[in-house]
């Protein structure tokens, strides 16, 4: 499911790399996920 997920982020990626405004959104995005993943591990 995760790896799914890469796989979409990608092909995201790729599809609207021309596009500074989709390609910004996916990077934040992108950015979330992992300071949430940053932040799950200082609270456990």
């Amino acid at each position: 499911m995760i790896y799914r997920g890469i796989e979409l982020y990608l092909v995201l990626i790729r599809d609207s790399y021309h596009n500074d405004f989709y390609r910004s959104l996916i990077i934040l995005r992108i950015k979330d996920i992992i300071l949430n993943k940053r932040i799950n591990k200082i609270n456990n």
